[in-house]
């Protein structure tokens, strides 16, 4: 068991060996793995902004983009709709 402090707030979780095996979680990083992989899933969940995420992570903006591309997850919501608007917005289309 390892704890996990995160926004002044201590969550005391229990992951089996194993599990951290698979994800190459040490007792040395877990909690700042941790950190980073929750504030990822914030930020895809639409949650916090990228840099709120940063933050959380304890990185800059820059490193967390990185990070993001690294684990294969966008580093931005802008799809679609919002391109079409902006193009609306600019007299392209």
């Amino acid at each position: 068991m390892f704890i996990f402090d995160c926004m002044k707030n201590s969550v005391n979780i229990e992951i089996d060996d194993s599990i951290l095996s698979i994800m190459k979680i040490t007792n040395s990083n877990s909690a700042e793995v941790l950190k980073m992989l929750s504030a990822a899933a914030l930020f895809q969940a639409k949650k916090v902004s990228i840099s709120k995420a940063a933050e959380i992570a304890g990185m800059n903006r820059l490193e967390f983009e990185y990070f993001l591309t690294k684990m294969g997850m966008p580093n931005s919501h802008y799809d679609v709709e919002e391109f079409e608007t902006d193009l609306k917005v600019l007299g392209i289309k």
